[in-house]
């Protein structure tokens, strides 16, 4: 798997079943320290439209992966009512949520993490990871991390690791956007793979956001049509 489609995800979650992997929340990874164990988690930095169809692959493969939603995003507004309607459907699929924090934000982290507790109230928050970290920094300390950031495998491919090769502990940052096929969804993906490789990030989040509200009205459409299919 070397690409960023739907089937080469499917083909990535294989592999880590075919080795003998359980897959635990991004709490249970901290706790259990133990080889053959993985969290999938995926930061939400664009946009809620490109959850639902990741969920769904990821609960086809049996997978409770880890959501990390950002309370403080200018890239999408987490208490409209088409954003509780995804996290209502990811939450129906038993996935966990988690906080995606921004240091930049006014709003301190331990106030991000307790707005987003209180938006998915009784279902407790599973850990949180920094938007844009450091460089180098991992957020999982010394557990094996791998990345598709921008569009790229950040410390190489997961598969063709020696971790892998030797059923290590480890954690992958999956962007569901990245993956996106459907039609109606390619412009922005495109667009936004462009972004990602030629701009900073002071003008990517510009771009970003004028994408985002010149989307608007497709996002709505498909975020509550895709949420209503799986909870179909």
């Amino acid at each position: 798997m070397k690409k960023f489609t739907y089937e080469d995800y499917k083909q990535l979650l294989q592999a880590f079943i075919d080795r003998g992997y359980t897959f635990v929340s991004f709490n249970e990874l901290f706790r259990e320290k133990t080889d053959l164990t993985v969290n999938i988690f995926h930061p939400i930095d664009v946009g809620l439209q490109f959850l639902p169809r990741m969920a769904q692959i990821d609960h086809e493969h049996k997978i409770r992966s880890t959501f990390h939603l950002s309370v403080v995003s200018r890239l999408y507004n987490l208490f409209s009512p088409q954003s509780q309607a995804v996290i209502q459907g990811l939450l129906n699929l038993n996935h966990h949520i988690g906080l995606h924090w921004d240091i930049e934000s006014d709003i301190s982290k331990e106030d991000q993490f307790s707005i987003l507790g209180d938006l998915v109230r009784p279902f407790p928050l599973d850990g949180m990871t920094e938007h844009r970290p450091p460089s180098r920094q991992s957020p999982l300390g010394d557990i094996t991390y791998f990345a598709d950031s921008r569009g790229k495998w950040r410390y190489g491919h997961p598969l063709d690791s020696q971790e892998f090769k030797e059923g290590k502990q480890m954690g992958l940052a999956v962007h569901p956007f990245l993956y996106s096929e459907y039609k109606s969804e390619r412009k922005i993906t495109a667009r936004m793979h462009s972004i990602l490789a030629t701009e900073t990030w002071a003008n990517m989040q510009l771009t970003l956001v004028k994408l985002c509200e010149e989307e608007r009205e497709f996002q709505m459409e498909s975020m509550v049509d895709i949420n209503a299919g799986l909870s179909g």
